[in-house]
């Protein structure tokens, strides 16, 4: 999925015929197939959900995946935890060296907690973990998060891998390019109605790395769980490697997902520290 460079050198995913003001009628059509989106997705009901697990492996070959890596573990089995529609967020490692071992963010607030020790909140927190657990749940809930931002319009439709997807673009403030804000490009299936690719900017980097650098994300292998239909395969892929499933820099692969396995006051160990719900310390992911 080739992007071009907007005239700043930012990445601009927008398609090249849609890179004006949207009219009206765009804005009209584009919120409409999110909400159909969303609602094929059975994120409707995420509302119901105090909690949900997700366990997953994630892995990331090669020297992009090396100097990608999220976890201080490789290909190791993990257990995600997350309250939906915030970013309080847990991982821990299943086997192996960090066996037992959790790290998590309560209200953007790094804690880490070893096998059989209290939870430490910790000053300084690991920029890797924190960018991990905020991307990964942002990906698992994305329609019920970007159907809530100001910026919404329809982009035409684009034939890729054998099927014609909808288009639709999403950001905050502006759909143009901006310097410290992310723009989405949504694949919608005609079919299904399920969102199934997603390219995006990322302004928010925990590696340096230039303003051109955008991602791509495939959503694959839906299965239902309790009315919600998740994605078990998730790979990602930098810049134009999209068109080459074997050249992604992470693929996340679930194993099981379980709705209120677990307690939200589980995933809030900070007793005293205030909920910050969805609101992040920048403007999006």
């Amino acid at each position: 999925m080739l992007v071009a460079l907007a005239s700043c050198g930012l990445a601009d995913v927008r398609p090249e015929a849609y890179r004006v003001e949207p009219t009206e009628e765009q804005v009209a059509k584009g919120k409409a197939l999110l909400d159909e989106a969303w609602e094929a997705q059975g994120l409707d009901k995420l509302a119901e959900v105090e909690t949900y697990e997700v366990m997953a492996s994630d892995h990331g070959p090669g020297m992009m995946g090396r100097m990608g890596d999220l976890w201080p573990w490789e290909r190791r089995r993990m257990a995600l935890r997350y309250i939906p529609g915030t970013f309080d967020a847990q991982v821990e490692s299943l086997e192996g060296e960090y066996d037992g071992t959790v790290y998590g963010l309560q209200s953007w607030q790094y804690y880490a907690q070893e096998p059989g020790k209290e939870v430490e909140f910790l000053e300084e927190g690991d920029d890797r973990i924190t960018f991990g657990l905020a991307a990964f749940q942002y990906f698992f809930e994305l329609a019920d998060r970007l159907k809530r931002t100001d910026q919404i319009a329809y982009a035409g439709s684009l034939d890729f891998g054998g099927t014609t997807y909808e288009v639709v673009m999403v950001s905050w403030g502006d759909l143009a390019p901006q310097e410290d804000v992310d723009q989405y490009r949504l694949l919608i299936h005609p079919e299904t109605k399920r969102i199934e690719w997603v390219t995006y900017t990322i302004r928010d980097n925990y590696l340096p790395a230039p303003a051109s650098l955008y991602g791509t994300i495939h959503f694959e292998d839906f299965r239902e769980v309790e009315g919600i239909w998740f994605s078990y395969k998730q790979s990602v892929y930098l810049n134009e490697n999209a068109s080459n499933p074997e050249k992604y820099a992470h693929q996340l692969t679930v194993r099981d997902i379980r709705l209120n396995a677990v307690s939200a006051a589980s995933l809030r160990p900070g007793k005293n520290i205030v909920p910050v719900g969805d609101d992040k310390p920048l403007a999006n992911p």
